[in-house]
């Protein structure tokens, strides 16, 4: 396919060699559809050689980028913790000794912040005017009844067509949120965070109700821990 599409791009713009745009076509949807930048790039230069290597970059690294998270091979998109959540579980590490300390400190011991969130009828539009002025990896998504029904990654925002920013986000693609408890111990909160490899968790009053009072993230969470050592 990468071929067909060099060879079309080429013939079109009166290119030539056409097979070199053909190859660097090659190596920018194996880049893309592999989510293997390298690999893209060094199929070229074995191929052809270095002579257009800069091209083949370019043309690469443009590919692997655009195509975000999606690859042929699912494999490929498990999610990994972050530096955050893996700097929980070092701590953790620490703590296992006081493990029966730690599960009396629950989610209340946090100075909760108070989260930045859409609602389900807002518009595109009226999240990117909130976006603008409050950035941040992900926000939660609340109904009338300020209860939580999802959260959005801002990524999600970034692969909109203007065309369509007068939808409803709730017509996006909405996360499970990780939603924890005010009386939740700690240690629990951190290993649900390990688990779903989530950096944030949202704190609702109660299981019933499930109103949003506050966000704890990682950073908070090592912040307490560390003081406690």
């Amino acid at each position: 396919m990468g071929g067909v599409c060099g060879l079309i791009y080429a013939e079109a713009f009166g290119l030539h060699p056409a097979s070199i745009f053909a190859l660097i076509a090659m190596g920018s949807i194996v880049a893309a559809s592999t989510k293997s930048l390298l690999t893209g790039i060094i199929f070229v230069a074995e191929t052809v050689g270095a002579g257009p290597i800069m091209f083949t970059v370019l043309s690469a690294s443009i590919s692997y980028f655009l195509t975000g998270k999606y690859s042929f091979y699912e494999s490929q998109l498990n999610k990994k913790p972050s530096t955050k959540v893996e700097a929980l579980l070092e701590l953790e590490e620490i703590f296992k000794e006081r493990k029966e300390a730690l599960r009396n400190l629950n989610v209340s011991a946090i100075r909760l912040s108070k989260p930045i969130y859409f609602t389900v009828n807002m518009t595109v539009r009226e999240a990117l005017k909130i976006i603008r002025t409050n950035v941040y990896r992900t926000y939660p998504i609340l109904n009338d009844n300020g209860q939580i029904v999802g959260s959005i990654d801002i990524e999600t925002f970034f692969a909109i067509d203007k065309e369509k920013w007068d939808i409803p986000i709730s017509e996006l693609e909405v996360k499970k949120p990780l939603i924890v408890v005010s009386y939740q111990p700690m240690i629990r909160v951190i290993e649900e965070m390990l688990k779903s490899g989530e950096e944030h968790a949202y704190v609702i009053d109660n299981m019933q109700a499930n109103h949003l009072i506050g966000v704890i993230t990682a950073s908070d969470i090592i912040r307490v821990l560390a003081e406690k050592i």
